[in-house]
C-alpha cells in the first residue's frame, strides 16, 4: 500500500460510506523485527502515521479486526512487543 496515499485512501473509504470512527491500523514492515504498528480510526490514521513517520512497505487494516490483535495478545495492550 502506498503510505503517501493513506489520507486519500481513508478519505475515499469515508466518502463511500465507512464511518470516520471505524478502527484502522497501519503496519509497517509486518512480521519483521522492524515492525511498527499505529492504530486509530479512518478519520485520524493518516495524521497518526505521519506523526511517527510510518513508511513503506505497510498494510492498512480497517474494521473491527483491528481490535483482535490486542484481544489475542494482551501484552500488546500494555505496549509490549510480540515476536
Amino acid at each position: 500500500m502506498g503510505v503517501s496515499k493513506l489520507e486519500e485512501i481513508a478519505g475515499e473509504l469515508i466518502r463511500h460510506g465507512r464511518d470516520a470512527r471505524t478502527p484502522a491500523a497501519l503496519i509497517e514492515n509486518a512480521t519483521t523485527p522492524a515492525e511498527r504498528v499505529v492504530t486509530g480510526t479512518l478519520g485520524d490514521i493518516a495524521r497518526l502515521a505521519a506523526a511517527i513517520k510510518i513508511g513503506n512497505p505497510a498494510i492498512l487494516i480497517v474494521g473491527d479486526t483491528v481490535g483482535v490483535r490486542e484481544a489475542l495478545f494482551p501484552a500488546v495492550a500494555q505496549g509490549k512487543r510480540i515476536v
